[in-house]
Order: C-alpha cells, then structure tokens, then sequence
C-alpha cells in the first residue's frame, strides 16, 4: 500500500507543480476542471496500471525497474529545466481554466501518469486508481493556493518537485 501512495505521489508531482505556476499567475481552476484533470490523470494511470500487470508475466522486472528509473529521472530533469507547459493552457486568456481547457491540459499532464504506471505497476490499481483523483485534486487546490500566495518565489517549489522525483529515480534504479 506505501508504494502506491509513493507511485501517486509521483504522478501527482507535475499537477502539482503546475497547479503552483497557475496559482502563481493568478490562472483560476474551478472545482469542474479540477476534477476533469484529476479523473483523466487517474484513468491513465488505471490503465497503464492494467498495461504493466499484462506485461509484467513477459517482460523481465530488471526492464522496469531500469525503465522506470530513467523514466522518472527525465522527468525531472523536464520538470527542473523544461518549459513550463502551461503557457499555453488558458488559450482564451480569461484567467480561468475552463472544462475544455482542463481537457486538454488533463490529457498533457497524463502523459506521465501513463509512463509513470506502465514502468513501476502497481499491486494495488484499484487503490492507486482512487488515491489518484484524490491527490491529484488535493494537489491543483494547495498547489495553486501556494502559487497564488507566494507568486515569483513559487518557482521555488518547481525545483523541489524535479528534486523529489529526482531522488524518486535514483532510488528505483537502485533498489527496484
């Protein structure tokens, strides 16, 4: 049960941070988008959940355990020096992310619930499933209310992000 709580965290590291940028420029997400990004984010990971216990019986552990590492290292590496990918999510420029809006950028941010969930598997899907839209809304509401209170020094909690699945990485490397 601890590694699906660790494998959630994870995955819900890069809403969370963007949630912070958004708060951080003042970008609302209403209560609607909030849970179309953690639903789509949760399903992604229920499936790729389902993809890695099908696989799992044919493809050696060694794979994943690599895989998965280097998968979580670069994305901390995108995480800490890649462009922030919601520049482009409030594409009206109301200062609020709409239902379409939060469609699109839920399928952006699942990418790395979908490569995340494919490389560690998961005991657990069905818990993970639900720890995930969990977390996952949890994270936009405090991520975005930090960004919004801290503004500028949020960018902060970028970095720590990239150092979390950073550490997250090396540690999966190392003991699987």
């Amino acid at each position: 049960m601890l590694s699906s709580a660790f494998l959630v965290f994870a995955v819900c590291l890069d809403i969370f941070a963007a949630a912070v940028s958004f708060g951080s420029k003042k970008i609302k997400i209403p209560f609607l988008s909030a849970t179309v990004i953690s639903l789509v984010g949760a399903f992604f990971l229920f499936l790729s959940l389902s993809l890695y216990d099908a696989a799992s019986g044919v493809i050696p552990p060694l794979f994943f355990r690599i895989f998965g590492g280097v998968t979580l290292l670069c994305m901390s590496l995108w995480c800490a020096f890649g462009e922030e990918r919601d520049l482009s999510a409030d594409k009206d420029l109301s200062g609020v992310i709409s239902f379409k809006e939060a469609i699109g950028l839920s399928f952006v941010l699942s990418v790395d619930a979908l490569t995340t969930g494919f490389c560690f598997g998961s005991e657990h899907i069905i818990l993970s499933t639900v720890l995930s839209v969990i977390m996952g809304f949890l994270f936009i509401v405090i991520g975005r209310r930090m960004g919004e209170k801290f503004g500028e020094k949020s960018k902060v909690i970028r970095y720590l992000s990239a150092l979390m699945l950073f550490i997250l990485s090396i540690t999966k490397i190392i003991f699987g």
